[in-house]
């Protein structure tokens, strides 16, 4: 894999850039794979990780299976009003308010106490937990998934809402990241667009720039597992034309997997006041495939 440099180290950083402005104009930007949830159920048999892996060409590409929860009570209910907000009532949680980052009454009450630090992420981890086992079938990915006997995972609902400027659509998320065991998104209300770049094409993504979250690489050991920055083009959209992209739009039910260090970005497509909830699947270590077996 591939890390993104400090601007410090400019030397490096120098041999390693590669203009993406270079490359032809008219890069196809092509789906991923994808299946749907009736054909992966039942071509899965009784080992459905093995058909994940197959699909992902050995989990090193990215999967959507369609539709796998489209009849959860959380794609059903989580966006009505007050249905969230009654289970986290008496919790503390970490939000961001900006202009194109919103937490809408979906899940914000008045009587939730917001708070900036990391102290609200474990209080509320355990609510998000309970409210996934409970209204997410999550053997539909395969048995016993979420569970001791294949691995652990923490949760995170992503409460992101498009806006607009000029009735041209604005992105929620304007950065290209990459993750250590963020494997697993779950999209349950709205619509995403996501785009995936190979590892192998990290020089791509000018890696001069800092962590966009955690200031320069290497300042918390965070950083080592978890990696954001911007682009260095003017324009974001003039520099995805010559990125070598693929891509996939979620849908409500949808599940997402995506390989360890694969670069991605990500943007709401849902309309004026609604909001994209997403679940992310993550799990303390990485997808232990070994112990599936």
């Amino acid at each position: 894999f591939f890390m993104p440099l400090s601007n410090n180290n400019s030397k490096l950083a120098n041999i390693l850039y590669r203009d993406p402005q270079s490359l032809p104009s008219t890069q196809e930007h092509s789906p991923i794979a994808e299946i749907s949830a009736k054909d992966y159920s039942e071509n899965s048999s009784t080992l459905p990780h093995l058909l994940l892996q197959e699909i992902s060409n050995d989990w090193s590409e990215p999967v959507v299976i369609r539709g796998i929860f489209r009849k959860s009570n959380a794609v059903k209910m989580w966006y009505k009003k007050q249905y969230l907000s009654k289970d986290l009532i008496d919790t503390t949680t970490t939000t961001t308010h900006t202009q194109v980052y919103q937490v809408d009454d979906l899940i914000q009450d008045n009587k939730i106490r917001i708070m900036d630090n990391e102290i609200g992420r474990s209080i509320i981890a355990g609510v998000e937990e309970t409210l996934v086992r409970r209204d997410l079938d999550l053997n539909k990915i395969w048995q016993g998934f979420g569970t001791s006997k294949y691995h652990q995972f923490l949760l995170s609902v992503s409460r992101r809402q498009q806006t607009q400027q000029e009735n041209h659509p604005t992105t929620t998320n304007n950065t290209w990241q990459n993750h250590w065991r963020y494997n697993f998104y779950a999209q349950i209300h709205g619509t995403e667009k996501w785009y995936f770049l190979s590892p192998k094409q990290s020089s791509l993504l000018m890696p001069t720039r800092c962590n966009t979250n955690n200031g320069n690489l290497g300042k918390k050991q965070n950083d080592i597992l978890k990696s954001s920055i911007t682009t260095q083009a003017s324009d974001d959209d003039e520099m995805h034309d010559y990125l070598p992209l693929r891509y996939v739009d979620l849908k409500p039910g949808d599940l997402l997997y995506i390989p360890e260090w694969q670069w991605f970005s990500s943007s709401s497509r849902s309309r004026g006041k609604k909001n994209s909830l997403l679940i992310n699947l993550r799990m303390n270590d990485g997808i232990d495939v070994w112990n599936m077996m």
